[in-house]
């Protein structure tokens, strides 16, 4: 199999390097449209060959697309291949615009079915394990879920110009660029959004725009979801979500179980529930890679096997960029 990757560097190469050792990947193909650019830029050391062209139908000669390129050229790949009977793993967001978001809803269901998103967290062991869980009802019902990501850039002099802290667009910000992924994982796991609070704030005093956010979400099923993230405070990646029976819990890599509810010490007062470890991925990196590795997999099979996509996953991508443009518009509550 041939695998096209639209980008040059960061998320691109990263993909590059992921996708490369898999045993159905023949070669790969760089695409950028500048061929000055392509020429020039130097790749990681891969295990297969690997060929850059600015010529977009090397591109269509391919086998599979990944666009992996900057988040607002996303949409415009989209229409180019779409009428290609090749199959596509675009990274998030979908597109850029609510327009462009109501254009792709429109396409037909057969050219869906060809299209997959990738968001960092879908396919990560604490969204296995959250789903397994429900699928069983052994920890009961979900009340409420806990994220916090972070790390301290925004007190560095490098990051103060950085695009993430001065790009007015959603999608560059905090909020679109990195709570996305986490919006995501709200729509799949524990449903619709009905209503939200969105508090946005600079807490580094070099920040010129935003380095944090807190984000409170009720769904549809009566469960709250809070997410706080942040280029200003120590490095921080855990996910809480506690049940009537129990809490699955992520810390830097590590899930762990919880439960029962009643569980008590000698003297009959609750304590916390005795936990298991469910994974550990060894860290936090590891965590993140493995997840992109089986959604690239789960791509690759979709390939190979001409099989498709499940098109309410692409629904549920363009439900969350949609989400993310409406949160951008409102900084209070809304319902």
């Amino acid at each position: 199999m041939r695998l096209a990757i639209i980008g040059l560097r960061n998320h691109a190469a990263r993909m590059a390097g992921l996708v490369a050792i898999h045993p159905k990947i023949s070669s790969l193909l760089f695409y950028h449209p500048d061929n000055t650019r392509i020429s020039v830029e130097p790749f990681p050391a891969l295990p297969k060959p690997v060929e850059r062209s600015s010529d977009f139908a090397a591109v269509l000669a391919c086998d599979g697309v990944v666009i992996a390129s900057p988040h607002n050229t996303h949409f415009d790949y989209i229409l180019r291949l779409v009428e290609s009977p090749l199959f596509v793993l675009c990274e998030k967001p979908p597109a850029s615009t609510e327009a462009q978001l109501n254009q792709l809803a429109s396409l037909p269901s057969e050219q869906k079915a060809r299209i997959a998103f990738n968001f960092n967290y879908a396919h990560t062991d604490f969204a296995i394990a959250v789903r397994e869980k429900l699928s069983e009802g052994s920890l009961g019902c979900p009340l409420m879920m806990n994220v916090t990501a972070s790390h301290g850039l925004a007190f560095k002099a490098a990051f103060a110009n950085n695009w993430r802290l001065t790009d007015a667009d959603p999608f560059s910000t905090i909020l679109g660029n990195l709570g996305i992924h986490y919006v995501h994982m709200i729509l799949d796991l524990i449903g619709p959004v009905a209503g939200w609070r969105l508090t946005r704030w600079a807490a580094s005093p070099q920040t010129r725009g935003v380095d944090s956010i807190a984000l409170m979400v009720d769904t549809v099923q009566r469960v709250a979801a809070h997410i706080f993230l942040s280029y200003a405070a120590p490095y921080v990646n855990s996910c809480r979500l506690i049940l009537t029976d129990g809490i699955i819990s992520l810390d830097n890599g590590q899930v762990t179980i919880a439960g029962p509810r009643d569980s008590f010490d000698d003297r009959g007062r609750f304590v916390t529930p005795p936990e298991t470890i469910h994974s550990d991925a060894g860290s936090s990196l590891d965590y993140y890679n493995t997840s992109i590795v089986r959604s690239l997999n789960r791509f690759i099979d979709g390939v190979v096997t001409q099989s498709g996509f499940d098109i309410a996953c692409f629904s549920r991508a363009l439900d969350a960029a949609r989400l993310i443009i409406q949160f951008d518009r409102c900084s209070d509550t809304c319902v």
